[in-house]
């Protein structure tokens, strides 16, 4: 995999060494893309809230688990209308 500028630029199955960039690195295992979350209502005992703290904190503990970008949804409780 050719990385520059931070993007994958290409993948090469058998390459050359002539054709690969000065700078590399050898990686064992598999290199995959980051998972995205779609819903996350909190993990790792943090809520997700209008505290700044707990997204940052968030944030710090997803990559861990191999999520790489998320959308915090707040849980909403119903509002009961009574007659009256």
């Amino acid at each position: 995999m050719v990385i520059e500028g931070g993007k994958i630029r290409d993948v090469m199955r058998s390459p050359w060494s002539a054709e690969l960039p000065s700078e590399r690195r050898e990686v064992s295992g598999f290199i995959c893309p980051g998972f995205i979350d779609l819903q996350i209502n909190g993990a790792f005992g943090i809520d997700v809230g209008p505290d700044t703290t707990a997204l940052e904190a968030l944030a710090r503990e997803l990559p861990k688990t191999g999520v790489t970008a998320f959308h915090p949804a707040r849980e909403r409780t119903a509002t009961v209308l009574q007659p009256g």
